[in-house]
């Protein structure tokens, strides 16, 4: 009977072992790295990405997700969780576990409460996450004239049991569901004049995005939007005094002087950039835009050249600058 022993000592350690292991415990619930935004290469998106940080003083900042398990059951408590960035990591509570034989999928929006004031739904009223949001899809507004953020969504998918990240933290790779707009203002003469104000007309300024698979049978996420009418309104106003020659260029609205618009078709003669000068101050000119088709993920640079009583209009189309969204959020 001695030479048992040893076995059933043995047998007893191991069981006392996996009752004495609260990190394993801990690893075993669902924990996010550092989100990233997906780099643009020739206007596009493509690349490794770049983390998504805060300013200095942005900690209360957050991130929207769904979670669900594949028996379709939601993974989290709230719909959507609220992941707080704080001391340069992605938190929440209470935390939910992995099961680890099941596919997970998730699905994240930024920034989840761009307001920053946490109303009663947690979303500026301006600013909706439609009911029928999941972890399968989002459906959510945005209105051009009050929501002048950076929008941005999210997927991914884990099986612990067969991917090699096992319950590892899940990295959210976002994506700009918007399109980005900048203008330059130059003369072609040697003279000297003020950028004194600026707007636009004549787009849609509101709409749905869908972001999740739009046929049946799909394979590939697609970011859709769905648009009402264009509008009349004067958009993105905006107020300076900025020099320009013919080699000063003057970039009018503020920040990196760059804006958001909702990705759309501009026909001919549809959309302007209306804008006034020091010399001519009561003398509104207006260029219409030319015909293209807005992108998500991109960003359209339009030049303005005046040439007396006339304007040269020209758009470049380059990479998005990742290295400042907006005004709070940094990317680096």
């Amino acid at each position: 009977m001695k030479r048992f022993i040893p076995y059933i000592l043995a047998l007893v350690a191991l069981v006392g072992c996996d009752n004495k292991e609260p990190e394993l415990i801990a690893q075993q619930m669902l924990s996010f790295g550092t989100p990233v935004v997906e780099q643009t290469t020739d206007g596009g998106r493509a690349g490794a990405g770049s983390s998504l940080m805060y300013a200095s003083g942005m900690s209360g900042m957050s991130i929207g997700l769904y979670g669900a398990y594949e028996t379709g059951d939601d993974i989290f408590e709230n719909k959507p969780e609220r992941l707080y960035y704080s001391g340069g990591s992605w938190i929440y509570a209470p935390l939910q576990p992995w099961n680890r034989i099941m596919d997970h999928e998730f699905r994240a929006f930024h920034p989840y409460d761009p307001t920053g004031s946490d109303r009663a739904n947690g979303l500026s009223q301006e600013y909706g996450i439609q009911a029928m949001s999941d972890a399968g899809k989002l459906v959510l507004n945005y209105f051009t004239q009050t929501n002048k953020f950076d929008l941005m969504v999210a997927r991914a998918t884990r099986n612990p049991a067969a991917d090699p990240e096992g319950v590892g933290k899940v990295t959210l790779n976002f994506k700009h569901t918007l399109a980005a707009l900048q203008f330059e203002v130059k003369y072609a003469t040697n003279e000297v004049d003020y950028l004194t104000s600026a707007y636009l007309n004549g787009l849609y300024a509101s709409g749905t995005l869908y972001y999740g698979m739009q046929f049946v049978g799909d394979t590939e996420e697609s970011i859709n939007w769905i648009l009402p009418v264009a509008t009349s309104d004067e958009l993105y106003k905006w107020e300076g005094s900025e020099k320009f020659t013919n080699t000063t260029i003057a970039k009018p609205f503020d920040g990196d002087n760059v804006i958001f618009v909702i990705p759309q078709k501009v026909n001919e003669n549809q959309a302007s950039f209306v804008f006034t000068t020091q010399e001519a101050a009561d003398a509104k000119q207006q260029a219409y835009l030319p015909a293209i088709t807005w992108e998500p993920g991109k960003k359209y640079v339009y030049t303005m050249t005046v040439r007396g009583a006339e304007l040269d209009v020209n758009v470049t189309i380059k990479p998005w600058d990742d290295k400042k969204s907006n005004v709070d959020i940094y990317i680096q």
